[in-house]
């Protein structure tokens, strides 16, 4: 598991799990988040399920809640934004735009 504890900016910190359906994907992702929130070095972790709560709409809220939690800077970053445009809130994933502009302009 060291790709997950590196610091070093040209390390790959992401790993993507791909096979068939029922073969654990799921359950190696929740050990490997798991133990790196037992290590400390877990900021966030999401998972999709197919007709749940957890949709895909709902990542870049979890992110930026995880994100305002964990560092007062991000957390300022996030509720300026917010306040701008409060229906960020709630924007289907591909208005990705404002943040990426906003993030542009710090």
């Amino acid at each position: 598991m060291a790709w997950c504890r590196s610091t070093e900016d040209s390390e790959t910190r992401l790993m993507l799990l791909i096979a068939v359906a029922g073969s654990g994907k799921t359950a190696i992702a929740h050990s490997i988040s798991e133990r790196c929130a037992r290590e400390g070095i877990l900021l966030s972790s999401f998972f999709f399920k197919a007709g749940k709560r957890w949709r895909p709409d709902f990542l870049f809220s979890a992110i930026a809640r995880s994100l305002a939690a964990y560092d007062p800077v991000y957390r300022a970053f996030i509720k300026s934004t917010l306040r701008k445009d409060p229906s960020l809130s709630s924007a289907p994933l591909l208005l990705s735009t404002p943040w990426t502009n906003a993030s542009r302009t710090r």
